[in-house]
């Protein structure tokens, strides 16, 4: 009886002190709990906090932002790579295009001196979650407010110019440095390479028994080391991180300005994209065509309250059409459209001369009626044009009729100052096959003769009669299209 009842007793303290054991784990494990979901709390309390004071435009809320971004690395969905929390750089974003955000021009430049131009990693993540916000704006509030996130998507989008070279990646900076994780599945070589590598030179037919015995021995002993070599070399490569490949940039770049595109835009905007997209964005991103929708409607749209918008639409359409092979046929139809008399006074108008030049001038395959259809439009606007404009529509259209002899007929018909003539040309047809300009004459010629400035007069002088017959040199008319009254005045 002594004996069973030290056993119970044994028994009835080792299963207390268990119970114990396991009550204070247990009330370990609700304290740390308790303790993590205090501190989640006031972390998103932290993080709200930061971001009302982002919309209210403050520089030290950004910074620390960013440190928090940096302080926080998360993983990828098949927790291979390590980077940025795309929520938080999500979260982030939303705050600066948010409506009524304060976020002024000085907050934008500094985000783009500190963390946008520095850093690769904030480019693709910014990227990222500037796509995610556009499409989330889409259908959301009223068409105010979306020109107004459109607005500041556009200020963000126009910071970030991405590399150039994936040499340029790897030599970047990065504010989360990209690594691989061991979790992340390899990438299988071939094996028939390092087989073919491995293969021995075989001995030449020619030898002695004793030289191919051991020859035959060296060869199979180095074949030995070398498949031991094989064995021990890691045929798989690991995965690159996505930060390091030039192409994820490129893809993300163009899905960010499509979608951002897609919303309602401000005049003030669509003039700042129009003249962003080509030089910065259409060299980079692998589908430019993706925009040609884009363009064309601003291209096409003929806007009186806002006619620079064709006017700068040329510039990117123009460079699809060349360099990407855009199909459009009503090109010069609209282009002859663009031309009237307030053009001559826009800021833009030595970058349209240009391309004017090159549309007109870099093929010989445009019609007669075509070309004479141009030179009379640019010839009457230029009776109302200061003379600078005068100067380079003189110009362009002598190097036009010496390079389609058809159209000399308007330099030579005869005009008499006494008579009244009727002019056959129309210049408010929609078809040029139909504006008639190969039955007029350059009367306007005649009249320019008569300008008060001296440079006009005299070049009009010099281009009739004669002045535009094949043998004589073409203007260079990249010094007609950048003269100004200060420069025509020195």
């Amino acid at each position: 009886p002594t004996t069973l009842m030290e056993n119970t007793i044994k028994t009835t303290t080792t299963t207390t002190t268990r119970r114990e054991k396991g009550n204070k784990k247990t009330e370990t494990g609700d304290k740390t709990a308790k303790w993590n979901d205090w501190l989640n709390k006031q972390y998103g309390i932290f993080l709200k906090q930061l971001l009302c004071k982002i919309k209210l435009g403050k520089k030290y809320a950004v910074r620390t932002f960013f440190g928090v971004i940096v302080a926080s690395p998360s993983y990828d969905e098949t927790k291979s790579f390590v980077g940025m929390d795309e929520e938080l750089v999500y979260r982030f974003v939303d705050a600066v295009i948010s409506p009524g955000s304060k976020v002024d021009d000085d907050v934008i430049r500094m985000m783009s001196t500190e963390f946008l131009g520095p850093y690769c990693d904030v480019q693709y993540h910014i990227l990222k979650a500037v796509d995610r916000a556009a499409l989330a704006v889409k259908n959301e509030w009223g068409d105010d407010e979306r020109k107004s996130v459109a607005e500041n998507l556009v200020r963000i989008l126009m910071l970030v110019d991405i590399p150039n070279k994936e040499t340029d990646l790897e030599s970047g900076n990065y504010l989360i440095s990209p690594t691989v994780t061991s979790n992340s599945s390899p990438i299988a070589g071939n094996e028939n390479d390092v087989e073919s590598k491995d293969t021995g030179d075989i001995s030449d037919d020619s030898s002695d028994s004793d030289s191919e015995s051991s020859d035959s021995e060296d060869s199979s002993t180095s074949q030995d080391s070398k498949s031991t070599k094989a064995k021990t070399s890691p045929i798989a490569k690991r995965p690159q991180h996505p930060l390091l490949l030039l192409p994820n940039y490129q893809s993300l770049l163009g899905d960010a300005w499509i979608s951002t595109l897609r919303l309602p835009l401000s005049i003030s905007t669509h003039k700042k994209v129009l003249q962003h997209l080509p030089s910065h964005i259409i060299p980079k991103i692998p589908s430019p065509l993706r925009l040609s929708d884009y363009l064309t409607n601003s291209y096409n749209s003929q806007n009186s309250s806002s006619p620079l918008i064709s006017l700068l639409a040329l510039d990117g359409l123009f460079l699809l059409m060349t360099k990407h092979h855009l199909d459009y046929p009503d090109f010069y139809q609209s282009l002859y459209r663009l031309i009237t008399p307030s053009l001559f006074l826009t800021k833009h108008r030595t970058r349209f001369f240009q391309l004017l030049t090159i549309c007109l001038t870099k093929t010989q395959m445009l019609p007669s009626y075509l070309v004479a259809a141009f030179i009379k439009r640019l010839s009457r606007c230029a009776l109302s044009a200061p003379p600078p404009g005068a100067l380079f529509v003189i110009a362009l259209c002598a190097n036009l009729a010496r390079r389609h002899e058809e159209c000399r007929a308007l330099y030579h018909r005869d005009v008499d100052d006494t008579a009244v003539m009727e002019d056959g040309y129309d210049p408010d047809a929609n078809d040029l096959t139909n504006a008639r300009a190969m039955e007029s004459s350059l009367w306007e010629l005649r009249v320019l003769e008569r300008h008060y400035y001296p440079g006009v007069s005299s070049l009009a002088l010099g281009c009739g009669g004669g002045g535009v017959g094949e043998e004589e040199d073409e203007y260079d008319l990249d010094v007609f299209g950048v003269h100004t009254f200060q420069s025509l005045m020195e």
